[in-house]
């Protein structure tokens, strides 16, 4: 049940800033893929019909990425980081309209 709510909270975060530009974070880039990814690999139960699934919603989520990347807007700022890279904000715009 606490995995739930841990996915509910994280889909939460994800979702609040939709709709304004944001700067686009490490964490947000690198760290949560990565980290799915070793989970996905620790948790999957290697089975015929798991693997079916997953090829399904692999598929499925590509359309699905796709679909939301197409309306991104970006934005240079002309800033840079403390790194001497240039600050980008990106906006998550509405998919409905």
């Amino acid at each position: 049940m606490s995995n739930y709510v841990l996915l509910f909270l994280g889909v939460i975060y994800m979702c609040s800033k939709s709709f304004e530009f944001e700067k686009i974070t490490r964490l947000e880039f690198v760290i949560l893929p990565i980290y799915s990814l070793i989970m996905f690999f620790i948790t999957m139960n290697w089975s015929i019909f798991n693997l079916f699934l997953l090829m399904t919603l692999l598929v499925l989520s590509i359309f699905i990425g796709k679909y939301q990347s197409s309306r991104v807007e970006f934005e240079k700022i002309g800033a840079y980081d403390d790194y001497q890279r240039p600050v980008i904000l990106i906006k998550k715009t509405n998919l409905i309209s």
